[in-house]
């Protein structure tokens, strides 16, 4: 069995994976959705300037076609009012755990799952598709608010009769006109059985 890390191909248990830290328990099977502050952020993204909230509801489907689609809210209000020129949504990680390595079919090459079929916000069109990022750009720039985001993911084929836990974070960077540049990560977990989303995003108001 084989695990991805990012390019690197290792020798290792029955997961693929890529990314650059391990935000989730990988022994949990629940709360695996949850935000992540940035690291020391720049003074112009403190609260008091700017909330970014994500809304505890999503929605998360697979698809037959070796994919799921991803319906997320995310708040974002200035102080003072702050125009949004853009937002990149970056897939920071990624994680797929079948029930059996032998649901895997042989084609694991990376360049295949983790990847951004296509995306909108607030329906406009993201460009990138087919990579691990989007970026969504507002002519003329956007006024804050609630903005509507929906994802669709690629996923590693496997044999259909199969059950799989798929976890992932997405990494929101928002530009606005004034330069600066704010950013929220959120992760999200699921199992491909037919049953209920897994955790839920944790509403961390008053938080950048």
């Amino acid at each position: 069995m084989k695990k991805l890390m990012f390019l690197l191909l290792q020798v290792g248990s029955s997961v693929l994976l890529f990314g650059q830290v391990k935000p989730l328990n990988l022994e949990s099977t629940t709360h695996a959705a949850i935000i992540i502050d940035p690291v020391n952020p720049p003074a112009c993204c403190d609260p008091k300037f700017v909330k970014i909230n994500v809304s505890p509801a999503y929605g998360l489907t697979f698809n037959s076609s070796n994919s799921l689609t991803l319906s997320q809210n995310i708040s974002i209000s200035t102080t003072p009012v702050n125009l949004i020129k853009s937002i990149k949504a970056e897939i920071s990680y990624f994680e797929f755990l079948p029930e059996n390595e032998n649901c895997l079919v042989c084609n694991q090459n990376s360049a295949t799952f983790g990847n951004f079929n296509s995306g909108t916000a607030a329906l406009v069109n993201g460009t990138g598709s087919g990579t691990h990022a989007l970026l969504f750009s507002f002519t003329p720039s956007k006024p804050p608010g609630t903005i509507p985001f929906s994802f669709l993911v690629s996923l590693p084929p496997t044999v259909g009769c199969c059950n799989e836990i798929v976890r992932f974070c997405i990494r929101y960077t928002i530009a606005f006109e004034n330069c600066s540049v704010c950013t929220r990560t959120v992760c999200y977990e699921r199992k491909n059985s037919g049953g209920a989303v897994i955790g839920n995003p944790n509403d961390n108001s008053g938080k950048n």
